[in-house]
């Protein structure tokens, strides 16, 4: 003879799988929190790398200018600074 559970231990039954359920389903989202932050942490290292070779490219493309603008400079440019100049 078959006995038929309950309605109490259908309950439970289905408690459980709540839990269960939710229990998988907050270790998704740490997982996922887990792989953001990883990314993250990429991304920063990537953008710190990309900001300093920047930065030297931004210093060269600098040094560059002023020797070619002293190049390009007349011979007289100097005498002309001192003659503008306020007298003291």
């Amino acid at each position: 003879m078959k006995i038929s559970p309950s309605a109490s231990n259908a309950r439970r039954e289905r408690g459980g799988f709540a839990v269960i359920a939710m229990m998988a389903l907050l270790a998704i989202m740490m997982i996922c929190l887990a792989v953001n932050n990883v990314t993250l942490r990429s991304l920063d290292r990537e953008l710190t790398q990309f900001d300093k070779r920047q930065a030297q490219r931004w210093q060269h493309a600098t040094i560059h200018a002023a020797v070619a603008a002293n190049l390009t400079a007349t011979p007289d440019a100097p005498r002309v600074a001192r003659e503008q100049q306020p007298h003291d």
